[in-house]
């Protein structure tokens, strides 16, 4: 995975994730496929929700990969492969060793704020810019379909995930489980209500 620098400009039709300014060190897939998503699928009903054909996606991957050719798939595999690649992390954008503070302070938006402060630099720039990503899918809920509570549900179980021997705790119990995913999913929800 390749750091890129990002200058954002005010002609860019991503521009409404980041100041003429201000310059973002993303990892290239991640800005790639929000770009992508920005540019093609701001509208499209029920993003994240629809499977793209396993070979579109095969070739964004290859894409991805070898920066071959112009990507024409669906803005559907994109954004599904978005999902892949928060949830194929070795670790999740909001690291293990704060799942268990997630969990804690998912009831005040304040504490969740306290928790990304703790994040090093890179992984803080990342869920930001998705976070400015998601409320602007948000914005257009009555024309995607997505609201804040759907978007916080989808990206909450890959930007909060669970460590191993948690998991293999709460696999055993669905109702430890359900109470998890839920907080996951208020943790990522306060920021997208929140200003």
């Amino acid at each position: 995975m390749y750091i890129v620098s990002i200058q954002s400009s005010e002609d860019s039709l991503s521009s409404a994730f980041h100041s003429s300014r201000q310059k973002l060190q993303l990892p290239k897939e991640l800005f790639w496929l929000v770009d992508y998503i920005v540019k093609n699928g701001m509208e499209t009903e029920n993003l994240f929700l629809e499977s793209g054909m396993r070979n579109d996606l095969t070739d964004l991957v290859e894409f991805l990969d070898t920066g071959r050719n112009e990507y024409t798939g669906s803005v559907n595999v994109v954004a599904e492969a978005l999902l892949l690649f928060l949830e194929a992390l070795p670790e999740p954008v909001v690291p293990f060793t704060l799942y268990q503070r997630c969990m804690e302070a998912s009831s005040q938006y304040i504490l969740c704020r306290q928790v990304i402060t703790k994040l090093e630099p890179l992984r803080q720039r990342v869920f930001m810019y998705l976070v400015k990503f998601l409320k602007a899918l948000a914005v257009n809920s009555e024309r995607n379909k997505l609201d804040a509570k759907l978007l916080a549900t989808l990206f909450g179980a890959v930007l909060v995930r669970p460590p191993k021997d948690i998991a293999t705790k709460l696999a055993h119990s669905k109702r430890s489980q359900t109470s998890a995913s839920k907080k996951a999913t208020a943790f990522v929800y306060h920021f997208l209500v929140e200003r």
